[in-house]
């Protein structure tokens, strides 16, 4: 008998310990959320319910995202040359028209600027236009738009997550959201905005940056969400995407987040990358272990992240998109479709969406130029993980 009291009391002590750890993190985390108390805003579809609504989308990537990494050799003769130079063909209305019918309701539009600006931070007119045209392209077919600041960051990019010239780079770094936000402000909530990707501290470190470059993070998160409900129109409520250090999805940089301040309670949303797991979606070129089969403990391993960050960004009251997802295309049909089925799926359960990262290139979905969805299945086992409507041919 005594054994048996014992036991529970051990127990007892185990449960109750679990559950003051969860209650401190869930109180840790809530802190961190400084709109908790913000009046709601019933003029505007809340970022829950974007999230909702815009289902699983699609990637427009190597597009208006290229820079100068590899031109071709008319890169930078004409906005259309640079929209080209990573190998993909010119955007066209059909191709927006093709994600529309496969029940896909989301796209972004990653976008690099800083090859279009003047010494003065202006914009080019006719990159700004080609942007725009684009832009309507979606919201014509009724689609979900996300627009950012894209290779201006990363590895080979000007904005870095540093105090160094960080008051040169942060001017520079608002002039261009100013004058994004001037184009679109009468655009409808089917239009988001994402303040940068993937950015990276001096180093280039996509882990372990150190303690100034994740606060480096948070005002720049700051700056864009100010820059953008200063600029009028329907920016004053339209919902914004904001992004960790690197766009990770890891512990630690999760955990080094701040949400930024905004007017009203309900029109934020933080991204996250993932590419998880990595041992089947990654290239041959990864310094890892690569199988073209998706094992049992992976789906474990990504469960759990999955399970963590969702988790801390409920605690935080913010709903979350994964910008980025996807695989490498190794001949492997069958384990792809179970990928696709699994990963949006995740998704699915934790009340997120993402985003299919499609380059054109060892990630392509969509034969650009045929209209022609590239891997049999993909789409529909994407879609009916995700718990929606299977369209797709």
């Amino acid at each position: 008998m005594l054994i048996i009291v014992t036991l529970v009391l051990v127990l007892g002590t185990i449960i109750f310990l679990i559950v003051a750890v969860i209650l401190s993190l869930f109180l840790a985390v809530r802190s961190k959320n400084p709109n908790r108390k913000l009046p709601l805003d019933d003029k505007w579809e809340s970022s829950y319910d974007a999230i909702k609504n815009m289902r699983i989308g699609w990637n427009l990537g190597n597009t208006l995202d290229a820079c100068n990494n590899e031109p071709n050799e008319n890169s930078g003769s004409t906005p259309y040359d640079y929209e080209t130079a990573w190998g993909n063909p010119i955007t066209t209305a059909d191709m927006i028209k093709a994600v529309k019918e496969a029940g896909l309701g989301a796209v972004r539009v990653p976008v690099t600027w800083y090859e279009h600006l003047d010494e003065n931070n202006n914009i080019d007119e006719a990159w700004l236009n080609l942007v725009n045209e684009i832009v309507d392209y979606v919201i014509d077919e009724g689609l979900y738009c996300v627009i950012n600041v894209h290779h201006d960051t990363g590895e080979n990019g000007w904005l870095r997550a540093s105090y160094k010239d960080f008051d040169v780079k942060s001017v520079r770094f608002v002039k261009i959201w100013q004058q994004i936000c001037e184009r679109f402000k009468d655009y409808d909530e089917k239009l988001l905005f994402e303040g940068f990707n993937e950015m990276l501290n001096d180093d280039g470190y996509w882990s372990h940056p150190g303690d100034d470059a994740f606060k480096v993070i948070d005002r720049y998160n700051q700056l864009f969400v100010d820059t953008v409900r200063e600029s009028g129109g329907n920016n004053e409520h339209r919902n914004l995407i904001v992004a960790t250090y690197a766009c990770s999805s890891a512990p630690k940089q999760i955990n080094n987040f701040r949400l930024p301040k905004d007017r009203y309670q309900n029109h934020l949303i933080v991204t996250v990358h993932n590419y998880s797991p990595m041992q089947f979606t990654a290239s041959e070129a990864a310094r890892i272990k690569i199988s073209d089969k998706i094992s049992f403990s992976s789906k474990i391993v990504t469960s759990m992240e999955y399970l963590y960050f969702a988790a801390y960004f409920k605690f935080l009251n913010v709903p979350l998109i994964v910008g980025e997802f996807g695989n490498t295309w190794k001949d492997n049909p069958d384990e792809s479709c179970e990928y696709a089925s699994f990963i949006t799926g995740l998704m699915n359960s934790h009340n997120m969406t993402g985003f299919y990262w499609d380059d054109g290139g060892m990630h392509r979905l969509l034969d650009r130029e045929k209209l022609e969805w590239v891997r049999p299945g993909f789409v529909e086992a994407m879609m009916k993980g995700g718990g929606q409507v299977l369209t797709a041919r």
